[in-house]
C-alpha cells in the first residue's frame, strides 16, 4: 500500500476506510459484513479509519469499528470521527463537543481520538438565518476552535480540523485563520 505523510498524524496510506457503507448510509449490511470489511481493509493496508457518529443508525459505523478493532491483532490505525455543533440547535457547543466525543471515544473503545473533524456546514459571514447543521465562523473561531485546541493539548485528540463545507467566504476565513 502506498503511504502519505499526513501532518502531525505521522504516515497513513493513501487509501482510508470511510465508514459509511459499513455503517448502512447507503443501504443495509449486517455487523459481521461489516466487521470484515474493517479487517479486510487492515490486512490491505489501510491505515486510516474515517468514521462519523452520523454515518448509521446508532452511530453504526463507530459501533463496528469499535468492535473489528477489538478483534484487531495488527498495528493499531489511525482513527477519524466527527462532530456536529450547528449553532442554530446547539446552545453550548462546547459541551456539545465533549459529549460528542466521550460517546464517540466509548463506542471506539479508545482513549484518545487521532482526528477530530468539525462536520457543520460554516455559514456566510453576517448572516443569521438558522440554517440545518451550520455555524458561522465567527462563533467557530470564538467557540469551538479554542476547545478543540484544549483538547489537543490534553491528548484526547491528535489533532483537528474542518470539513471544510460551507459558504466559500466561511471557507476562506476558517482556511485564512
Amino acid at each position: 500500500m502506498e503511504t502519505r505523510p499526513f501532518g502531525r498524524l505521522g504516515t497513513v496510506s493513501a487509501l482510508s476506510l470511510g465508514g459509511g457503507g459499513i455503517g448502512g448510509v447507503w443501504g443495509a449490511t449486517d455487523r459481521a459484513e461489516a466487521i470484515a470489511t474493517v479487517h479486510a481493509a487492515l490486512d490491505g493496508g489501510i491505515t486510516h479509519l474515517d468514521v462519523a457518529p452520523s454515518y448509521g443508525p446508532g452511530s453504526e459505523s463507530e459501533v463496528v469499528v469499535g468492535e473489528a478493532l477489538r478483534t484487531w491483532r495488527g498495528s493499531p490505525p489511525l482513527v477519524t470521527t466527527k462532530v456536529q455543533v450547528p449553532d442554530d440547535e446547539v446552545a453550548d457547543p462546547v459541551a456539545r463537543i465533549g459529549e460528542s466525543l466521550t460517546a464517540s471515544l466509548e463506542r471506539l473503545g479508545l482513549e484518545h481520538l487521532d482526528l477530530l473533524l468539525v462536520h457543520s456546514q460554516l455559514r456566510r459571514p453576517g448572516a443569521s438565518e438558522p440554517t440545518n447543521n451550520m455555524i458561522g465562523w465567527d462563533r467557530c473561531a470564538e467557540l469551538v476552535v479554542p476547545e478543540l485546541i484544549r483538547l489537543r493539548d490534553a491528548g484526547t485528540i491528535r489533532a483537528w480540523g474542518i470539513t471544510g463545507h460551507g459558504h466559500p467566504d466561511a471557507v476562506q476565513a476558517a482556511l485564512a485563520a
